[in-house]
Formats: structure tokens, C-alpha cells, sequence
């Protein structure tokens, strides 16, 4: 009696059926692990501004000598006059003013590291008032800013300063993933927000006007994902005054 004997290997259609279940199964793991990514990421960031940014330009500014207390200018993007552009170097004019009110943290003369998680120069803005190194700021500067650096929700809402009152004097901001706006640690500018991303435009601007609101990790050419900073006025004074800079 002659029987029949079924190879004991997977059929073509077995093994395609195999390979997109694996598909399934591991293109749902990689989206909560690049998520899961994403979030330390902007974690990150925000720990490195809030405390590594900040304390250095607070810092810088206490280190200055007594009766001449100032913040760090911007290192220029672009060419500025004589300073070197791109070299994480503050850029200053002859007379102690800032060479330009927005540009890259100076990190080099911060003593801080050239990017943020995504490999982008962080984005630095200065009152001219206090970065004045020939006069230096007091108790009684106003806090209106030479960029002025009043921020809004994406409502439009006021989280610090409007225009003709008092504003951030400094702040600090990372592009994001995206890096729509921002200057590569080669030093190369990234693409510009598209035309949609109204409200990274209006970061990448250098006005008067900065839009700071929760990270938006869904994508889209309307995709949110830049991550700010901002000291007051009253905080950098109050900080002086306690490491006894200011009287």
C-alpha cells in the first residue's frame, strides 16, 4: 500500500502569510518605540535649557565684573559685520552693543555643548539693554526687549509681555525634530517652515513675536515641535541681587 507523505516544510503562501504577520508585528512595536524616543528626546531639550542653558547665561552674566553685569550676545547665523558667523562665539560691535538680537546660543563662549538631541544649533535671543557690556543693566532697566521677546500660545494668547510692555530678556529655543528654521551643528541652515506652519514661522523669523505650545508629535506640514525658554526681567535681577552683583 503505497501513502502519501506531506513535506514537512512551509508552503509558499505559509511562509508569505508568516512574513506579514512579522510585518505587523514589528511595525507596531516601532511606532511606540520611536514615540517613546520622540518624548525623551523633547525631554531632554527642555532639561537642558531649563537648567544647563539657563544656569550658564545667568552665570556668564554674574561673572562679569562688579558694576558691569551683562548677558551673552547671540554668535550671528549670517555675516554680521566683523565677528565670525556660526562659530559659537558671542558677536559684539566696538561699542559693547550685541551685533545682531537673534542667533545661535553662544555655546563656545558658554562653556556649553554645539546641539540639541537633534543635532541643531539652539536658537538664542537678547534685550540689547541687557547685554550691554560698555553700561550694563541695574535694577531699574525696563524689560522691554530689543527684539522683544513677547510670547504667545498658539491661541494667541500672552504667556509673557505684549507689545510696549514688559517682555522675556532672553530666551532659548530648539527647533524641534522637524529642525524647520534651525542651523545645523556643520553649520549648514535647515529648510525653512512651509507655508502652512504658521506658527514656526513666526519663530524663525527674528521679530518681536515668539509662539511657544505643546509639541505636536503627530506629523504634518502643520507639525508644532519647537521647545522654548524664556527668563524675566525680574528673575535675572533677582538672581543678580542674590549673588550679590547687583546691590
Amino acid at each position: 500500500m503505497i501513502t502519501e507523505r506531506r513535506s514537512a516544510g512551509f508552503s509558499l503562501i505559509e511562509l508569505a502569510i508568516v512574513m506579514v504577520i512579522i510585518a505587523l508585528l514589528v511595525s507596531g512595536a516601532i511606532l511606540p518605540l520611536t514615540s517613546t524616543i520622540d518624548r525623551a528626546r523633547i525631554t531632554e531639550a527642555r532639561v537642558e535649557m531649563d537648567e544647563r542653558i539657563r544656569g550658564a547665561l545667568l552665570g556668564y552674566a554674574a561673572s562679569r565684573p562688579l558694576g558691569t553685569v551683562f548677558m551673552p550676545c547671540p554668535d550671528c547665523q549670517a555675516a554680521c559685520g566683523g565677528p565670525v558667523p556660526n562659530d559659537g562665539i558671542e558677536d559684539r560691535d566696538g561699542a559693547g552693543l550685541c551685533a545682531v538680537d537673534v542667533g545661535n546660543l553662544p555655546w563656545v563662549t558658554l562653556g556649553l555643548g554645539e546641539a540639541d538631541p537633534w543635532g541643531s544649533r539652539y536658537g538664542y535671543g537678547v534685550t540689547a539693554q541687557f547685554a550691554d557690556s560698555a553700561n550694563g543693566f541695574t535694577l531699574t532697566v525696563p524689560d522691554l526687549l530689543g527684539i522683544g521677546a513677547f510670547v504667545q500660545d498658539g491661541a494667541g494668547n500672552s504667556l509673557i509681555g505684549t507689545a510696549g510692555t514688559e517682555g522675556a530678556v532672553a530666551i532659548v529655543w530648539s527647533a524641534g525634530k522637524n529642525r524647520f528654521g534651525a542651523i545645523s551643528e556643520q553649520g549648514v541652515a535647515q529648510p525653512a517652515p512651509p507655508a502652512a506652519n504658521a506658527d514656526e514661522i513666526e519663530n524663525a523669523d527674528a521679530d518681536a513675536l515668539f509662539i511657544s505650545r505643546p509639541v505636536d508629535l503627530l506629523g504634518g506640514v502643520e507639525q508644532f515641535d519647537d521647545i522654548l525658554v524664556w527668563m524675566s526681567g525680574p528673575e535675572v535681577r533677582g538672581f543678580m541681587v542674590q549673588a550679590g552683583r547687583l546691590p
